[in-house]
């Protein structure tokens, strides 16, 4: 009986390219098996998810920062839905991060299955499917946005890394310069002198030359351009009025600062206006007594206007 290699080599066939085909079909075979087993898997299985794992980006503030950090999986956190103390802890197996809700766990199960959340070169990546880590991370004190980060604070602060939220704050911001920037160009004469010099643009140049007002006027578009938000807060607030004049009598001389240590008085007829409050700027203790609403800030704001008109 003729063998099976001479049959091959009779119909020019080599043994060689036999058994190289079948391997090939051996692994076309183990690839489609591959499939589908991954199919099989349940939809939100990590594995099954391999190829098109979506994931949510934290950063860290601190962007000077290098190397590896780690944020522990155990913390003492401000629970929203209660508003009281509460612990939290990311454990491997356990689909709860509020340890009240974690039944029937010993010190040694969570000793072996403590979490961390790692973070690599200021950024971490959460897969969408971990839903535990991705509320640890959005509920403990590292989260800037967490109500126990306002309360407490971290050093290891960070952030969710959310492009299309930073563009859309990025466009307000850029609406808001816009909008500053048009009100600076705009203002003229004391309305315009007033707040800038409340803005901190100061009324001399860097050897005490007097500017002019197209000098105050180009710092005065400078911060509107910079910092918007703080321009657009106090445009045409009473503080910037109330605050100007406060300055002018100081340095007219019309109110005393240096008769008692700690105290304000008219200069004119020596009446008692207030005792300033310790850690507190007798320019910045004057403006709220002003805008108070106690008899004795309504009396000294209708003095004060008298005396600046």
């Amino acid at each position: 009986m003729a063998r099976r290699k001479d049959i091959e080599l009779s119909m020019g066939q080599s043994s060689e390219v036999s058994v190289s085909t079948q391997l090939m079909e051996e692994q076309m075979a183990s690839s489609l098996a591959l499939e589908d087993a991954r199919a099989k898997q349940p939809e939100e299985s990590p594995y099954a998810k391999t190829q098109t794992t979506e994931y949510v980006v934290f950063k860290l503030v601190n962007t000077n920062r290098k190397g590896r950090c780690n944020v522990d999986g155990i913390d003492d956190v401000i629970n929203p839905k209660t508003g009281k103390m509460e612990r939290i802890r990311l454990l491997t197996g356990i689909d709860t991060i509020w340890q009240s809700e974690q039944k029937e766990i010993s010190a040694d199960y969570v000793k072996q299955n403590r979490r961390s959340l790692q973070f690599e070169g200021k950024y971490l990546r959460i897969p969408k499917w971990d839903t535990s880590a991705l509320e640890y991370a959005r509920t403990c004190r590292s989260f800037i946005e967490s109500p126990t980060y306002k309360q407490r604070g971290s050093r290891h602060a960070f952030f969710e890394w959310n492009p299309a939220r930073m563009a859309e704050e990025k466009a307000k911001l850029n609406g808001k310069k816009m909008q500053a920037m048009r009100y600076a160009l705009e203002a003229k004469g004391d309305k315009m002198k007033q707040h800038a010099y409340f803005l901190g643009v100061s009324p001399v140049d860097e050897i005490g030359i007097p500017k002019n007002d197209e000098a105050i006027g180009n710092d005065y578009f400078a911060i509107a351009e910079r910092d918007p938000v703080r321009f657009l807060e106090s445009y045409e607030s009473p503080k910037v009025t109330v605050s100007f004049q406060i300055k002018k009598a100081i340095t007219e001389g019309k109110l005393d600062l240096g008769r008692q240590q700690g105290s304000v008085y008219w200069a004119h007829n020596g009446g008692f206006i207030g005792q300033i409050p310790v850690g507190q700027n007798a320019h910045d203790y004057l403006i709220d007594l002003a805008l108070g609403h106690t008899k004795e800030g309504k009396n000294f704001l209708s003095i004060l206007e008298q005396i600046s008109s």
